[in-house]
């Protein structure tokens, strides 16, 4: 099976435990000319600009963080913009896409697909086409998608396919389109938030991680290096910050196993 391992990287990042990436974007250009074709400016819609991209570079990246698996997957803005079956189409485009970056490295790359939400019906359909490709892991959804909001009644059959599945899906933050109204209830927040997987991309140390600690389990903690949005040297040094700082030892489970075991791998760190 192809590996990932080199030497440069025990070289480049020797205090860094073996990490298991689970926020690491790709940016394929069909998703780049979709961008373009709807006049959408990241910069303006989401507050950050479109970093560069390409497999050279990610591999670079890995190498120097000692990241032994990557899972890849669209950033925001979320892939729909009015027109369901465009976005249908350009959902399977970027799935096969990833799909293609894995096939040939297995052992250090999967993907969390993309959905065309909120067609609910596309949606299913891609989940049960994506979900069967190399290297597919999961799902990644948006918080909404055209207003419609994780939760709203209307995404149950989709939520209920991907309970069949067993899928592990991965919530990613997108721009709020506005307030949902009839969604507030009593609810257990504690227990809910306990539930939940957090990956530690962005400023994680030393205030974040500290209060997260006092409401999230230790075993639900992964990495994340939200590279190339974070760009490599920080996102090192973020990484250092977290494995080698104050936490280490509570957190060492989020470098690999944690991510591991959700994902059902059964191969041991290296």
């Amino acid at each position: 099976m192809p590996t990932c391992d080199s030497g440069e990287s025990r070289t480049a990042a020797r205090e860094l435990p073996r990490l298991f990436d689970v926020h690491q974007h790709v940016l394929p250009p069909a998703y780049l000319e979709a961008l373009a074709r709807a006049g959408i400016d990241p910069a303006r819609e989401d507050g950050f600009p479109t970093p560069s991209w390409d497999e050279r570079d990610a591999r670079a990246f890995a190498a120097g963080a000692n990241i032994g698996f990557s899972l890849l997957s669209i950033s925001s803005p979320h892939v729909n913009w009015g027109d369901d079956a465009v976005f249908a189409g350009l959902c399977r485009a970027l799935n096969d896409y990833m799909s293609g970056l894995c096939a040939d490295h297995a052992a250090c790359r999967g993907f969390a697909a993309v959905l065309p939400l909120p067609d609910v019906a596309s949606s299913i359909a891609e989940a049960r086409r994506a979900l069967v490709l190399p290297g597919a892991l999961g799902m990644k959804v948006p918080t909404n998608a055209c207003g419609t909001y994780l939760g709203d009644s209307a995404l149950d059959p989709l939520m209920a396919y991907l309970d069949t599945r067993h899928a592990v899906v991965t919530i990613h933050p997108t721009k709020p389109a506005a307030v949902p109204a009839g969604m507030m209830s009593n609810v257990d927040v504690l227990g809910a938030v306990r539930s939940l997987y957090f990956d530690l991309a962005g400023d994680a140390e030393p205030v974040m991680l500290d209060a997260l600690l006092k409401v999230a389990d230790p075993t639900h903690l992964l990495y994340g290096s939200d590279w190339p949005y974070t760009p490599a040297p920080l996102a090192l040094r973020k990484a250092e910050a977290l494995f080698c700082g104050p936490h280490a030892r509570l957190i060492e489970g989020a470098a690999w196993q944690n991510a591991a075991s959700l994902y059902g791998f059964t191969q041991v760190s290296l």
